[in-house]
């Protein structure tokens, strides 16, 4: 019963089709011409504070995201980091980075 309510409000309202703004980031080329990564194993996971999801909620244009939820935010990816890097170190240098920019649509 509470499905189907939450159902008839996400139907009778717009946030069923509202979606973040997206937008395509321009990526470098290195000396050599080649498409430059970023690296994303350099992050420690103690590193992930209120202040790293602010810097990254503002850098993504996620306007939303306050100084209130950043600390819990942190809290709930540092975990994730975590596990993250623990498959990082697993993988070795077998794996690659996705070589595909993130496109709006």
């Amino acid at each position: 019963m509470v499905l189907r309510i939450g159902h008839a409000y996400e139907q009778a309202t717009e946030w069923h089709t509202r979606r973040p703004p997206l937008t395509a980031v321009p990526v470098s080329s290195g000396p050599d011409g080649e498409t430059a990564q970023p690296d994303v194993r350099g992050i420690d996971p103690e590193e992930v504070d209120a202040s790293w999801v602010l810097t990254n909620a503002r850098l993504h244009e996620l306007n939303y995201v306050t100084e209130a939820d950043a600390e819990a935010i942190a809290a709930g990816l540092r975990p994730v980091k975590r596990g993250l890097a623990l498959a990082r170190e697993a993988l070795g240098e077998s794996w690659e980075l996705a070589t595909h920019p993130a496109v709006s649509r």
